[in-house]
Parts: C-alpha cells; structure tokens; sequence
C-alpha cells in the first residue's frame, strides 16, 4: 500500500451480494477505500460523485449490460483502469473486452484473492506511469512550445504538421493560422528562395541520414521577408508497412540581428581597411613625387630658362593635389545620409526585440501617427539608437509593464518616445546620470549626437520616457561623417 498517501478507492460493481461482499472485505482489510454497486446505474451513481481509482467489473450485471458499461467508461474516462471480472472463460469474450478498454481480464471463480490484489497493483501502477508519461509529455510540449526558437516539422509533402508558438513572434502568424492552411509553408517561402528550399528538403527526403541546413528569406504576415537559418533532418516512417509516413523535423533560428550585426561590422571593417590602404598609397606615392619636385626645383635654380623643370613642378603638383585628393576623399567616408521612415525603422527594431521582450515578461507597443514624411539621415544608426533606447528600458523596467514606442510630428520634425515603468525607485533616477545608468544609454546619447537629434528624459507619474527629438534635416556632428 501507498505510504503517508490516501489509500486508493476500488469500486466493485457485481450483482452477486455474498460475492461483492467477500470482494469488499478482502479489499478492505488490504487497506483500500472500497464502494460497491450492483448494477450499472449505481456504479454511474458512484462515479458521479467522484471517478474511484480502480472499478472491477462483472459482465453479467442487470439492466445496462457489463459491455455497454464498460465501453461507457472506456469513452468518458479513458484513464479509468476497469478490471473486468467475469464468469465467462471463452477467448473471444476477454478479446472483446480487451477491446472495449478493459485493463485486465480476470475468470470467475477466482482459485484466490490475492491474484485479484496483484492484478490491481499492477493496473494502479500502470496508472501512475501513464499519469506520469502524460504529465512529462505535457512539460516536454510545453517547453517547445516557448523555446526562442521556432520548431516545425514538415511531412513528404512539404505540408506543416507541427510549428510551436513562435512562429508568432518571429513570423506573425499564429501556430493555429500556420496548421489550418494547406501548403503554408511553402506558399510564404521568399519567391527567389523557394527553389533552393525545395531541392534541400528535398534532398532530405532523398537521404535521411545526417542533418541539414541553409539560409533563407521567409515572408512575414506584415509583408516583409526575415532571415532565417533552418536546421533540419529527415525522420524515416518506423513503421513503413502500416501506412505511417516520415517527416522532416527541424528549427528556425531568425538571423535578423545577426544580419544587421554583421553588416555594421562589415561597413566598418570595410572603412578600417580603405582607411589602410590610403595611407599605404600616399605613403608610396609622396615620398618619389617630393624626390622629383626636389630635383626639378634644383635644375631650376641651375637652368632657370629650362623649360623641363616648369613641366616636371607642375606635374609634381598635380600628382600631389591627387594625392591628397584621394586621402580626402577616402579617409573620412561619410555615412549615407538619405530619405528613410522613422516608423519603419522602429517598426523593424520592435520586431526584432520582440523575441528579447517575451522572454523578459515584457510587454511591447508600438504606434505611429499616419503619413509621417521621411526624414534625411542613416537609416542604420537611428536603428541602433532606437535598439539602445529599447535595451536600456529592458533592463530598466518592470516586469510584466509595458513598453511604448510612440512617433509623433514634433516641431520641426517628429518626436518619438521610448516609455517605461522603471523597476525601482533608484533605477529610476539613475536616468539622469549617464555614467551611473546602462552603458546602452550611454551608446543611445552618443548615437543621438552623431546623428544630430536631441534625446532628454523625462519621468511622470512612474513612467520614464526617453524623448527623441528628429529635425526634418539633421545636422550631424563632424563625428558623424567619418
């Protein structure tokens, strides 16, 4: 018996009293919590009032038969072990008990009861493992369902037969949207990347062994394409002969940030290297073009009515203007500066951090007034303002409040607001104070700088906001353009 725990409750349904009574008291003295009904609408009665652990069943009661009883529970309450007791020995009536849910078959007359005490314990523990296995299964789904990543699992046809919650935030649809379309898919795969899509799962499906994977562009139900990494393996039917077919099962990691990463990088390794080979140019050439304006400038003062030396001075200058022509030019790159939508670039980091929010417990919004005009500045640098602004309000913010992007016209320009619920008192006014608060505050000021807008706090009612005011025309900074 169960240790320190409630005894569990058999229900014994048989129609032969002197029987049903020896059962109970057998049941009884083993320490079980016994009922007992006599026919099938006192057993329903019984059950009503609380489903027991365990019913033993006789096929032959009266009224409702065993076998409709039986089938009855078997529908209501499949997790119900019923122990079928019964005075019929043919092989066909335990299979078509078996059938109809029966956990065990047991042949009246018992030659003794403890036979009836082992089928029980093993029925009560079979119970608990599959309590068990389901409560585990349970977390297991529960668990993928929250991953950052998006797990799918595509059948031979392409066609989607498991995606976790995920594919909400990275993709905007819903799990339950994704399932309900037939070919989904496919069907929102980037039109340039379909092709390559299909011939690697394909190839999947050509060789299941070992795992695969590829980059690609996945259409967003806003309309925009995300970059996305999939690893993925091909999982053969275990049972080819019963019909049972095989599926690709894989992740999707979203490669937005890593892309977006990666390309500042790149710009500025790119900038380091020009700037390398500038100075390595004007080194090569300044040296030889001062060595020849120096001998120019002898010859003349040896031969002042020689004409060579006027030539070979004016070419020097020339080469020499070149020069630092080019180390203008190409030492400070500027960054691009064009026409771009403030509403499309914080729409583009809302989604980006979205993933970061949910994980954190935070909620995140976002609003726009309609047809607000472009604005002339580096698209890359107002995201990674905006980026710093939403990491610092992360981790800044209470839990569970919400975190406002809004974008307004402003004067002279349009302002947007980054506000949040600070987590403390303290860390709130630590907002002020730059060198005490997050370094991605600092980033957020400095970027500001650059770029030419005005970003101030301000704090109201247990709300910090982050205030950026955008000129139509920014002035950037001298810092900016190199």
């Amino acid at each position: 018996m169960q240790n320190g725990t409630t005894p569990p409750h058999i229900l014994t349904v048989e129609d032969d009293e002197s029987l049903r009574a020896s059962v109970v008291a057998w049941l009884e003295d083993a320490g079980y919590t016994v009922s007992e009904a006599g026919d099938a609408h006192r057993a329903l009665e019984v059950i009503q009032r609380g489903p027991p652990d365990l019913i033993l069943l006789d096929l032959g009661i009266p009224g409702i038969s065993g076998e409709d009883l039986l089938a009855m529970l078997n529908d209501r309450h499949p997790d119900l072990p019923v122990v079928v007791v019964s005075g019929r020995a043919d092989i066909g009536d335990a299979i078509a008990a078996f059938r109809l849910g029966a956990w065990d078959y047991l042949t009246k007359p018992l030659p003794d009861l403890d036979m009836l005490g082992v089928t029980i314990t093993n029925c009560l523990e079979r119970k608990r493992l599959r309590t068990l296995l389901h409560s585990a299964e349970m977390r297991y789904q529960e668990l993928v369902h929250h991953l950052p990543v998006l797990v799918f699992a595509l059948d031979e046809g392409l066609n989607l037969t498991f995606i976790n919650n995920s594919v909400r935030s990275l993709l905007g649809w819903s799990a339950h949207e994704a399932l309900a379309v037939p070919g989904w898919f496919v069907a929102n795969l980037h039109p340039d990347d379909a092709p390559q899509v299909r011939a690697a799962f394909t190839q999947a499906l050509r060789s299941p062994a070992g795992a695969f994977g590829l980059e690609f562009r996945f259409m967003h139900s806003g309309g925009y394409p995300v970059p996305l990494q999939a690893r993925f393996t091909y999982e053969p039917s275990p049972r080819p002969d019963s019909g049972m077919p095989g599926r690709i099962e894989g992740v999707l990691v979203d490669l937005t940030e890593r892309m977006f990463i990666e390309r500042l990088l790149g710009q500025q390794t790119r900038l380091n290297t020009l700037a390398a080979v500038t100075d390595e140019v004007a080194h090569e050439f300044r040296n030889p073009v001062f060595a020849l304006a120096g001998f120019a400038r002898a010859l003349k003062r040896r031969c002042p009515e020689a004409p060579e030396a006027d030539v070979i001075l004016e070419e020097a200058a020339k080469l020499e203007g070149l020069i630092d022509g080019i180390h203008a030019r190409l030492m400070p790159v500027a960054h691009p500066h064009r026409p771009c939508r403030l509403d499309e670039v914080a729409g583009f980091c809302v989604d980006m951090m979205r993933p970061i929010a949910m994980r954190r417990a935070f909620r995140l919004g976002f609003e726009a007034a309609p047809d607000l005009p472009p604005v002339v500045t580096d698209e890359d640098l107002v995201a990674q303002l905006l980026l710093a602004l939403l990491t610092t309000a992360f981790d800044n913010g209470s839990p569970g409040g919400l975190t406002q992007i809004a974008i307004h016209p402003g004067e002279g320009g349009q302002r947007l607001t980054v506000s949040f619920p600070p987590a403390t008192t303290h860390a709130q006014a630590e907002v002020d104070d730059v060198s005490g608060y997050a370094r991605s505050l600092a980033v957020a000021y400095r970027l500001a700088s650059r770029l030419g807008f005005a970003l101030t706090t301000d704090k109201d009612d247990g709300t910090t906001s982050f205030i950026l005011d955008v000129p139509e025309h920014p002035v950037t900074t001298p810092e900016s353009r190199q």
